[in-house]
């Protein structure tokens, strides 16, 4: 390894230590060697099918999350018709009791003429 290092260190134009070179490509072969026996004792795929879970464990959770706001959307536009709604009724109950006061007014006076004229 450290000949092959040695060669690498001569081939570049930048000149670096040869030691750190070697160390450089020591590390590289043991993250190699480590990742191989990894996948040869199949911790990898376990850590595949984990992450594989999770990802399903996510996607339900955004999938709910996105009903939710969609349900959330969806109740506030009813309650901003039921707010319409409201306003609308309050106006006409507004404009009919005004009117409904003064018709009330003349029946009650009509009424107080009509009893004092049959009394006489």
């Amino acid at each position: 390894m450290m000949l092959t290092a040695w060669h690498a260190s001569s081939q570049n134009a930048i000149q670096k230590d040869s030691v750190v070179i070697a160390k450089d490509i020591a590390r590289k072969v043991l993250i190699d060697l480590a990742d191989y026996d990894r996948l040869r004792v199949n911790k990898v795929e376990e850590n595949l099918e984990k992450c594989i879970e999770i990802q399903k464990e996510k996607d339900v959770l955004i999938s709910f999350m996105t009903q939710q706001n969609k349900l959330m959307e969806n109740s506030l536009q009813l309650t901003e018709k039921q707010l319409k709604i409201k306003e609308e009724q309050f106006k006409t109950a507004k404009s009919t009791t005004g009117s409904g006061f003064l018709y009330g007014l003349g029946g009650l006076a009509i009424g107080l003429v009509v009893g004092v004229l049959l009394l006489h």
